[in-house]
């Protein structure tokens, strides 16, 4: 993180993904890639591959501090918990995975990294002030009731990104989340074809935030 972010003297900081972050998401687009398409793709083809042209790395206290106390619970909620899922992004990745192990507790909160089709104006909004419950469904349905869509696979989260029509961005996101995924019954999860697809919140489980100071980086979008 940034000395102004560490320091808690900004709300938020946004700044470009390294090249190693660039390298690490790329093994998730490709690590997690299925040739499959769901009804939410609406007809349109198959992307061949997703490639990964720039990131912003999202630097946001508040969250980070929020998340940590929810993890903090979450690890005593789990502990002795042995059937936890294990999303498809972090054998795709190593960095990330590494990222979400605690230097001191490994990772008992059962951390990963998973995608969240957006726009790019929704995907910024999202990486400053988390997401926004009152809008779950709004765009693509809800299929496990009111909650925060998330799809373990690139190709299931592409089905929801679109371009924006006016404003400042160009192109595509993806917004790319850390939540903490319990144990089977603690989320709401379903296979789609291309790859689960969880409802974050409905099940009332999974806070979500990005990497804080010391751990590796923020919300990517």
């Amino acid at each position: 993180w940034t000395l102004q972010s560490k320091a808690g003297e900004v709300a938020q900081e946004v700044v470009p993904a390294t090249g190693e972050e660039l390298a690490m998401l790329q093994e998730v687009m490709d690590g997690t890639y299925k040739a499959k398409a769901t009804r939410d793709r609406l007809g349109k083809p198959v992307p061949r591959r997703l490639v990964v042209v720039a990131a912003l790395r999202s630097e946001t206290p508040a969250l980070w501090d929020r998340f940590a106390r929810r993890r903090q619970r979450l690890e005593q909620e789990l502990a002795g918990e042995k059937d936890l899922i294990t999303a498809m992004t972090l054998p795709a990745s190593l960095g990330l995975t590494l990222r979400c192990i605690h230097e001191d507790r490994g990772n008992r909160s059962n951390e990963a990294y998973l995608l969240h089709g957006s726009n790019p104006t929704s995907a910024m909004s999202i990486l400053g002030t988390s997401f926004n419950m009152e809008l779950a469904g709004r765009n693509a349905g809800s299929m496990f009731g009111p909650g925060i869509y998330m799809a373990e696979s690139s190709v299931k989260a592409d089905e929801y990104a679109r371009d924006d029509t006016s404003g400042s961005y160009a192109g595509t996101e993806r917004a790319l989340r850390r939540p903490l995924l319990p144990q089977p019954g603690g989320s709401c999860a379903a296979s789609h074809g291309s790859g689960r697809l969880w409802s974050v919140g409905h099940c009332g489980r999974l806070p979500l935030g990005g990497g804080g100071p010391g751990e590796g980086g923020g919300d990517v979008s």
